[in-house]
């Protein structure tokens, strides 16, 4: 059941949610942006990700939309393909954690 990851992975910014600025600052790590808006994939690329890493990362978004037509929201992601870690997960841990700020 894709949605519920879905959900899972939003849940640290259920309260506060994701604001314009976070995806920008993003930007500066990231190969590229995804947004998916009425159904439909855009990709803008920053950098050449490492292998197919975002090949197939892309592949999979078109895989759920076809998959769930109309059922996929309209989103923008930011995607980071190196997996070089950029937050320190020991100030994230808890029930009460607040949600990372990139």
């Amino acid at each position: 059941d894709y949605f519920r990851w879905i959900y899972e992975d939003l849940r640290p910014w259920r309260e506060t949610g994701i604001t314009e600025d976070m995806v920008e600052r993003a930007k500066r790590t990231a190969n590229f942006k995804l947004v998916i808006l009425n159904g439909k994939a855009y990709v803008e690329r920053y950098q050449k990700a490492f292998q197919t890493r975002d090949v197939f990362t892309l592949w999979g978004f078109l895989q759920l939309l076809r998959k769930y037509p109309g059922r996929v929201p309209d989103l923008e992601l930011m995607f980071d393909c190196v997996d070089w870690p950029v937050l320190q997960l020991k100030y994230f841990r808890g029930h009460n954690a607040p949600a990372p700020q990139i």
